[in-house]
């Protein structure tokens, strides 16, 4: 398998290039610590390696040298080539006549209101100045909760908690209404309680971008500085009740956040917080359990949520929205906002336009794209033999778990039945119906549309759909994630494996391999995500 060059961002946890290059007097040929090779500049052609102390090094030391990251990329890779495809094959579909079908036509629009400069500069910041104004205008927590009870979910540039539908962990014939913390700036709370180098980066590509937009909005230096020290000290006294990156990948995160309240125990725990009014606000209707994520989230920002306060809470929602909001206002905000990924990253200039919205639009309207994507590049043909050869190797577990001298009689015969009852997903949906748009509509270009409206008629959209679907029954043979993506997965809720459609592209799969070669480099995959089923996890 090829050997893949990696600047990992900031959500896998893992540190760039600049945090990670070779460090003075360390000798790792003895493997203590670790080489990672797959790290920009670690390996060179003097470094040693021998097969039996870095057998990945020793294969693909040469590949290594000869692999260039791309301008404008933070790493690449076998997976990075078929994102890159995917980001090409995507756009294509938005560079020529505008589709009919209406949900095509949605994708269509909004790729072209994020490429209008002309109607995004005439905007400029006025869209976000307007926002930021109304927080600036609460004056008491009475004011506060006014705000987020009255005020559109869609229009609220930035949340203090949030509702949401979820499948029930034990019971996924039903769905419950979860509650959960807000995403700190920094995402990994971990770096407000000690902070990496890596944080250290972070924190100042946020910061630099903060005091830009700030300064854009009209604010001094010194309230600029003042409203970006609140959001961080209102973060970092709610970060010790937010789940480290590491907490969330441990065996037991599932049982931890799966903590459920009646309304009246969850109308005790929210206290001054409007938690049940804004999860009606939503449209939510009221229910009989309610999964808490943290509870003790919300026991600190009960604390906090009071007249001294105020600043910290507004500030915080201020400098939020400000961060979220950029990439979506004129073209400057847009480069500043690029500015602060690339310094997160380690990526050194930026990529087309084009190449940028095509993963956007995909991103923010999920099923319209992949629909398009599904009727123009995947096959029914490629589809049927990949599900054959999901068969044939879900068979072959059988022989994988019976062969299993540490499993007892009972519990390799408990998974015989889970394996037997295990679903396959392959490439894209058969029912698209399930996943249509059609109540949501929105300006284009042409009808003399903008982005920033655009955005919020989709996130409505979204949020009416997942009040909807909370109210419905739980339909597990939807996808809980679009085909038009690089990746596999297995999905414990419904025990069902997925084997997505843009994943199954160019090097790992094409119409012309061999069975053997489609064996070496997707069977394998498949294999791998069965074995989800029983471990930590999908046990």
């Amino acid at each position: 398998m090829k050997k893949t060059l990696r600047i990992l961002l900031a959500l896998t946890m893992l540190l760039s290039i600049g945090a990670m290059s070779l460090a003075e007097g360390i000798d790792y040929t003895t493997g203590t610590p670790w080489l990672d090779s797959d790290l920009e500049g670690n390996v060179t052609a003097d470094t040693p390696v021998e097969l039996k102390d870095d057998f990945a090094l020793y294969v693909n030391k040469d590949k290594i040298l000869a692999t260039q990251i791309p301008e404008g990329y933070a790493q690449t890779g076998t997976i990075d080539d078929i994102n890159r495809q995917l980001t090409e094959d995507t756009k294509n579909m938005f560079l020529g006549e505008a589709p009919k079908e209406h949900d095509a036509k949605l994708a269509y629009d909004l790729f072209w209101l994020m490429l209008d400069w002309d109607s995004r500069n005439a905007l400029g910041i006025a869209p976000l100045k307007a926002a930021v104004d109304e927080i600036e205008a609460i004056d008491s927590i009475d004011a506060l909760n006014a705000y987020l009870l009255e005020k559109p979910i869609e229009d609220q540039i930035s949340v203090l908690f949030a509702a949401a539908n979820f499948t029930d962990f034990m019971d996924s014939t039903r769905n419950l209404l979860a509650v959960a913390s807000i995403t700190p700036l920094l995402e990994d709370s971990a770096e407000y309680i000690e902070m990496t180098d890596f944080g250290k980066i972070k924190k100042d590509a946020m910061i630099e971008l903060a005091q830009k937009m700030l300064r854009k909005l009209g604010y001094s230096e010194e309230e600029t500085q003042k409203k970006i020290d609140n959001c961080f000290a209102f973060e970092t006294a709610l970060a010790p009740t937010i789940a480290t990156n590491e907490d969330q990948k441990k065996p037991d995160y599932p049982a931890k956040i799966y903590n459920i309240y009646s309304y009246d125990e969850l109308k005790v725990l929210e206290d001054k917080l409007p938690v049940l009014e804004l999860a009606a606000h939503c449209g939510f209707p009221k229910t009989d359990k309610y999964m808490v994520m943290s509870p003790s989230y919300f026991e600190k920002l009960n604390e906090l949520y009071t007249e001294e306060n105020l600043p910290l809470i507004r500030d915080y929602m201020i400098v939020q929205g400000a961060i979220s909001s950029a990439e979506s206002l004129d073209r400057e905000c847009y480069e500043w906002a690029v500015a602060r990924k690339n310094a997160i990253s380690g990526a050194s200039s930026m990529l087309p336009d084009e190449d940028v919205f095509a993963p956007a639009v995909s991103k923010k309207l999920v099923w319209p794209v992949a629909r398009l994507y599904s009727e123009t590049y995947l096959r029914q043909e490629d589809k049927d033999r990949i599900s054959l050869l999901v068969d044939e190797i879900i068979e072959a577990y059988h022989g994988v778990i019976n062969d299993a001298a540490f499993l007892s009689d009972t519990t390799k015969a408990k998974a015989i039945e889970k394996l037997e009852a295990m679903n396959k997903a392959v490439l894209y949906p058969d029912d698209w119906s399930k996943y249509a748009c059609d109540d949501l509509n929105f300006a284009s270009k042409d009808e003399g549309g903008t982005l920033w409206e655009a955005e919020k008629r989709i996130n409505a959209f979204t949020i009416t759909q997942n009040v909807k679907e909370f109210s419905e029954p739980v339909d597990n043979s939807k996808w809980p994630m679009p085909p038009n993506i690089v990746n596999c997965m297995y999905y414990s809720v419904q025990n069902t494996m997925y084997i997505f459609g843009a994943f199954c592209k160019d090097t790992i799969y094409r119409s012309d391999m061999s069975d053997e070669e489609i064996y070496g480099k997707l069977g394998w995959v498949i294999g791998h995500e069965i074995s989800h089923a029983f471990d930590s996890g999908g046990a």
